[in-house]
């Protein structure tokens, strides 16, 4: 039964994230089209304006639970750079090798796909992430939790009902 419940639990988290990147990417898409026609002279330009709307607009942004996150980023090169990067800033690096497999979910969003993973991230812990391509700028973003924030609830029902 609780396996049951974790299952839609987990199927509840994964279309919520789902939902979170393409409603995000839809935002920024339109931030970025109303900076194009009335922000040019911003220093740095439109993309510079938009970047800085999102930076402001996240940092009132209480997040995703106890793990979520929220990442922006593009490709330069061989490498994905992260422009906006919700929480673990300070230990976060802001680039990293584009074939890395803890970029999964940043990786295909640039590659213009979209959907749902369930791979290691950068902190070496499984996560559940959602990405969705941004039709302007060549961006992609990622909304992230880890799945231990998903499963731990379960588990302790699990060892109570056990106990009991």
């Amino acid at each position: 039964m609780l396996y049951s419940l974790y299952r839609a639990a987990f199927e509840q988290q994964r279309e919520r994230l789902e939902d979170l990147a393409k409603s995000e990417a839809r935002l920024i898409e339109t931030i970025a089209r109303f900076n194009e026609q009335y922000s040019p002279d911003f220093p740095g330009g439109a993309f510079a304006a938009t970047l800085q709307e999102l930076r402001d607009a996240h940092l009132r942004f209480r997040g995703l639970g106890e793990t979520g996150q929220f990442l922006l980023g593009c490709r330069e090169n061989d490498q994905i750079v992260y422009l906006l990067q919700h929480r673990f800033v300070s230990d976060y690096p802001t680039e990293f090798p584009f074939d890395a497999e803890y970029a999964e979910p940043m990786r295909r969003a640039l590659l213009g796909y979209s959907g749902t993973v369930v791979s290691r991230g950068y902190r070496g812990k499984m996560t559940l992430a959602a990405y969705e391509p941004v039709g302007v700028y060549d961006l992609g973003v990622v909304a992230k939790i880890d799945v231990t924030e998903i499963r731990t609830p379960f588990l302790r029902a699990g060892l109570m009902a056990a106990g009991a």
